[in-house]
C-alpha cells in the first residue's frame, strides 16, 4: 500500500475511533454516572496521549537514522578511496569527497560531483562544451549546442564554484569558445 493510502486510512480510523469514544461516553454518561465516565475521560485521554507520543517518537527516530552522523564518513562507516591531487587534495570519486590539507571534507553531488570528476579525469583538467553537455548533464546535442546548453553548464559550473569556495587552490575558467578549465594550483599567499 502507498504512503499516501496508507495516511488516508489511519486517518479514516482516527475518526471512527474518535465517534465511538464520543458514544460510549455519551453511554457512560447518561446511564452510570458523571463521576464515572470524569474516570473514564481521563484514563482513555491518558492512554492516547501515551500512542500519540510513542508514534511520534518512533517517527523521528527512524528520520534521525536516515541523516548522515557527520560530513566525513569515520573509517569504520564506509571504505573511502582517496585519489591524490595536486596541492595536498585528497578526492574520492565514489561518494564525492573532498579534502584540503586535512581540514574538513567537502562533499559534491548530483552535478557538482560527475562535473568535478570529469575535471580530474580530463587530460589538462580542460572540458570542451560537448564533454560536459553529453557527459555531465547527459544532454544530447543533435546539430551542435544550444544557447540553452550553456546556460545549464553555466549554472552547473557556478554551483561547482560554489562548492569549492573553501578550497583556494582550486579555480575554474572559461575557455572562450572551448569550454571551462580547473586549475589546481597554490594559492597567491602574497601582501
Amino acid at each position: 500500500m502507498s504512503m499516501k493510502k496508507q495516511k488516508i486510512m489511519e486517518q479514516i480510523l482516527g475518526s471512527v475511533l474518535i465517534c465511538i469514544w464520543l458514544f460510549l461516553v455519551l453511554l457512560c454518561w447518561i446511564y452510570i454516572s458523571p463521576g464515572l465516565c470524569l474516570w473514564f475521560v481521563l484514563i482513555s485521554g491518558g492512554i492516547a496521549f501515551y500512542l500519540w507520543w510513542k508514534r511520534r517518537h518512533s517517527v523521528v527516530s527512524e528520520e534521525s537514522e536516515s541523516v548522515p552522523k557527520s560530513v566525513l564518513p569515520s573509517k569504520y562507516e564506509i571504505a573511502v578511496d582517496w585519489t591524490e591531487l595536486p596541492c595536498n587534495l585528497l578526492f574520492d570519486e565514489k561518494y564525492g569527497y573532498l579534502r584540503y590539507e586535512e581540514k574538513a571534507a567537502i562533499r559534491l553531488s548530483g552535478n557538482s560531483l560527475r562535473l568535478f570528476r570529469s575535471f580530474v579525469n580530463a587530460e589538462g583538467y580542460k572540458l570542451t562544451y560537448e564533454d560536459i553537455c553529453i557527459d555531465v548533464l547527459a544532454r544530447p546535442i543533435k546539430g551542435g549546442i544550444l544557447k540553452g546548453d550553456k546556460s545549464v553548464m553555466s549554472a552547473a559550473v557556478c554551483s561547482l564554484r560554489e562548492s569549492l569556495k573553501s578550497c583556494p587552490c582550486i579555480r575554474i575558467e572559461a575557455i572562450r569558445g572551448v569550454g571551462y578549465q580547473l586549475f589546481i594550483d597554490l594559492p597567491d599567499v602574497s601582501l
